[in-house]
């Protein structure tokens, strides 16, 4: 009787032991696909910054756990993301260092490949007229190696046919080719854009180099929307565009004061008639369609402005992958001070890789 009791407990007892092997290990295969789960969404989210550094030769370094990324090498990385998840087990310590190692590999093989340059392009905005700078702009411009050239207004301070004229002949000398959309000191003469079609034939267009497609808008105008011609001009090709320029900015959130009040549709001076409110309104609800439109526009990659004298560079509030740039002024004064008050004078380079996306850098003017 013993013995059969015995048997059944020794029977129950290899049960049980065998059901909390069973338990345990379902436990931990859990608690190792959470752990990984964890890794791969904090990696995700990790500063991709520490990582774009590693180069193309960095995979021997990775074995060797010694990389160069900004600075910190990849043991570091590790160890700050062990710490920020809190990974208390070295078993899993070693885990979670092999799955950040496949994670490096993994932004130097398809996060950062090799883009092959397709084109330069130099972008040009305020320059007052200052010819001696500009000279200096295309000179240093030749060494860059730049296709086209894109200019911003203000072209010169007010509007007048002999300074407009006096800038063209600037860049005609170099035989440069160029496309040129006015700012509100180019229509101040003859309080429209008269003077700068008679100069330069024309105030908005749809430029294409090499397939890539740049939309030039005008919407230089204070109190004055955006004809209706224009408007139904851009519905008909804001599909088809890649990158957006324009002369004054229409998102500046995020920017430092006075910045961040000069936009489409803001006056330095905010009017105090009623009928020129109403204008300046109707101004800034246009910049806010506009806005919209390229924010729906999933081909547009970046937008272009002029006007802060003071190069910017802002993720759009809708989608992550549009940007917002300000360009720098070519001018060496602003208003009756020198430009170095706000920020030196420059003018930017753009690289146009071959999947049609970007990188813009400040060039400056010495």
């Amino acid at each position: 009787m013993t013995k059969k009791f015995l048997g059944i407990n020794l029977k129950r007892k290899s049960f049980f032991f065998r059901f909390l092997r069973f338990v345990v290990s379902v436990v931990v295969i859990s608690a190792l696909l959470l752990g990984i789960s964890v890794v791969v969404k904090e990696a995700s989210t990790f500063d991709s910054g520490k990582l774009s550094g590693i180069t193309s030769g960095a995979q021997k370094a990775l074995e060797s756990s010694s990389v160069d990324s900004g600075g910190q090498d990849i043991n570091s990385i590790i160890n700050e993301l062990a710490s920020k998840i809190k990974i208390p087990d070295l078993s899993f310590k070693t885990l979670f260092s092999k799955l950040i190692r496949q994670a490096a590999k993994k932004v130097i093989s398809t996060e950062n490949p090799e883009r092959k340059v397709l084109f330069h392009v130099c972008i040009l905005a305020d320059i007052h007229q200052d010819t001696e700078n500009l000279t200096k702009v295309l000179n240093k411009s030749k060494n860059l190696g730049c296709a086209k050239f894109l200019i911003i207004g203000d072209i010169t301070n007010y509007g007048d046919v002999a300074s407009l004229q006096g800038v063209k002949d600037s860049l005609d000398l170099f035989g440069l080719e160029y496309y040129v959309i006015p700012g509100d000191h180019d229509l101040a003469q003859s309080t429209g854009v008269d003077n700068f079609i008679k100069v330069f034939g024309q105030d908005y267009q749809l430029v294409d180099i090499s397939g890539v497609k740049f939309l030039m808008l005008d919407n230089s105008a204070n109190y004055t929307i955006m004809d209706s011609k224009q408007m139904a001009w851009l519905d008909s090709n804001i599909s088809n565009a890649d990158y957006v320029v324009l002369s004054q900015p229409i998102y500046v959130e995020g920017l430092t004061a006075p910045f961040n009040q000069i936009f489409m549709g803001s006056m330095r001076t905010p009017p105090t008639e009623q009928n020129l409110i109403e204008k300046q309104q109707a101004v800034k609800e246009q910049g806010k369609f506009l806005l919209e439109l390229i924010e729906k526009t999933d081909s547009i990659k970046a937008v272009f402005a002029g006007e802060h004298h003071k190069s910017s560079e802002l993720t759009d509030p809708v989608r992550e992958d549009l940007k917002h740039h300000v360009i720098g002024a070519v001018s060496s004064t602003v208003d009756t001070y020198p430009q170095s008050v706000i920020q030196t004078a420059r003018f930017s380079l753009l690289k146009i890789f071959e999947d049609k996306t970007y990188s813009i850098e400040d060039v400056i003017i010495e």
